[in-house]
């Protein structure tokens, strides 16, 4: 899969500090996009991930 600059630093970004997540409404990133390896969950800003985010959040 080919991804477009910005998309790449991103993910690359997202990577080289340890993030656990990333909260995206990109379709053009997905697990496609990621070493296989990558321990990273891509999250989509749906009301249920946003509740649940919030809720983690303040806890």
């Amino acid at each position: 899969m080919s991804l477009k600059l910005p998309d790449a630093i991103h993910l690359a970004t997202a990577l080289g500090t340890g993030c656990s997540h990333i909260l995206t409404d990109d379709r053009g990133i997905g697990r496609a996009s990621l070493p296989a390896d990558a321990q990273i969950e891509i999250l989509r800003p749906d009301a249920t991930t946003l509740d649940a985010l919030i809720q983690e959040l303040s806890a």
